[in-house]
């Protein structure tokens, strides 16, 4: 569990007077130098404030940066574990560089603070730490910072081109960015806080598996491949995920699915290689990749497909995956054994949910990348509900054979 450290605000601006009062002009560039990247969210004053008192926005800056240091100085893991003295920080988004930027700056306080926690949005990807923080007007925001050797990752300039259009998106099953900030060894990216957490974390618990029924599951489904989609055809340039995995789909309380964690996201430009190193989680990533690094948005496609499997089934289906790999699936094993048991028996119309979605699952998982359908046309199927209803057979005597076949 998260422990939740006390509220320092108070203690930390009386800190910040003190540090301000003592430090000379001459010294204040030095001083920003060594200021410590923190969650990526600091305290900016209004323009208002900033006429009255007669400051310039530089001073500021350097005010709002040195709230961060006497704040989280009360803190010695995240002053260990965040500590850094190689040179300032370039914040985007939601921190100082709208103040660098001449947008009128905006006031982000953090009064508590959680450890890095591997239950808050489950692991939100292989190569990082998930902080909870809490903003002044009460708002929880999660804060992901990532230490991956990928070189994309750590090429400040791409880095930072494909975070501002990601933190752009907006679609509502897409878990909101709110900004950013680069650094010579980590980034840092601030995410909406979604509260029950991952799918992976629903999946494990026993009761709330029991209350993600039917319906929630297969409207889930769709809410996914809706957000996919609007990666792969209504962002410019399209934006392959590649890392779709039960940890990065969020749920909130009433079980709506958001995806998140965009920190191996691509850019497909169509005047830029789409070759990359090699990014994801094993167990989702499309099979092209153990001998290719060429990535298209058909790898986001099979991993949405391991997705619908994981649903259905309430667990990873690795060994399924490895049956459809070796075509060794049991011909007579039928849909109804592999469905979560702790899901009450799904309705007739339910049923027909079942079906549609696995029979998209087994198209998704083509091992041939061109075989797949598109996301756009899996969600169209969705909406229009391309009837399974004309299925033969009722509901207990389907078998996964017959679904791969249709």
């Amino acid at each position: 569990m998260s422990s939740h450290l006390p509220n320092f605000y108070t203690h930390s601006e009386h800190q910040m007077r003190m540090v301000s009062n003592k430090v000379q002009p001459s010294s204040r560039p030095l001083l920003c130098l060594h200021l410590l990247i923190l969650p990526c969210l600091c305290l900016l004053f209004s323009q208002a404030h900033a006429r009255h008192h007669g400051d310039t926005p530089l001073r500021f800056q350097k005010m709002a940066l040195l709230h961060w240091k006497s704040t989280l100085q009360y803190l010695p893991p995240l002053m260990r574990s965040w500590q850094d003295n190689t040179g300032p920080c370039n914040w985007t988004g939601i921190t100082c560089m709208s103040m660098r930027h001449g947008r009128r700056p905006t006031s982000w306080v953090v009064t508590n603070i959680s450890l890095p926690d591997a239950g808050i949005h489950g692991q939100l990807g292989g190569f990082s730490k998930v902080y909870k923080a809490q903003l002044q007007d009460g708002q929880l925001v999660a804060v992901k910072k990532l230490h991956s050797s990928d070189e994309e990752v750590n090429d400040e300039r791409r880095f930072r081109s494909e975070m501002e259009i990601l933190s752009q998106i907006r679609q509502r099953n897409i878990v909101k960015l709110y900004g950013f900030c680069c650094h010579r060894e980590y980034r840092f990216l601030i995410y909406d806080y979604i509260e029950q957490g991952s799918l992976h974390k629903i999946l494990q618990n026993e009761e709330l598996a029991k209350e993600f029924d039917w319906q929630k599951r297969t409207a889930l489904v769709q809410d996914v491949a809706q957000a996919i989609a609007y990666l792969h055809n209504e962002c410019k340039p399209p934006i392959i995920h590649r890392d779709i995995t039960s940890n990065n789909i969020l749920l909130n309380t009433s079980f709506k699915a958001y995806v998140s964690d965009f920190g191996t996201a691509k850019l497909l430009k169509p005047d830029s290689s789409n070759w990359s190193a090699l990014a994801g989680t094993y167990g989702y990533m499309a099979p092209e990749l153990s001998y290719t690094s060429f990535v298209t948005e058909k790898c986001d496609v099979y991993s949405f497909g391991v997705i619908v499997l994981e649903v259905v089934m309430g667990r990873h289906p690795e060994n399924l995956l490895h049956d459809l790999a070796s075509s060794s699936l049991e011909k007579n094993l039928l849909l109804k054994e592999i469905l979560d048991q702790r899901s009450s028996p799904p309705t007739t119309t339910e049923e027909e949910d079942i079906v549609l979605i696995m029979k998209t699952a087994f198209s998704c998982l083509q091992a041939s990348p061109q075989a797949r359908p598109t996301m756009q046309g899996v969600y169209q199927a969705f909406t229009y509900r391309q009837s399974s209803s004309s299925f033969p057979g009722d509901f207990s005597t389907i078998t996964l054979e017959e679904l791969q076949g249709a």
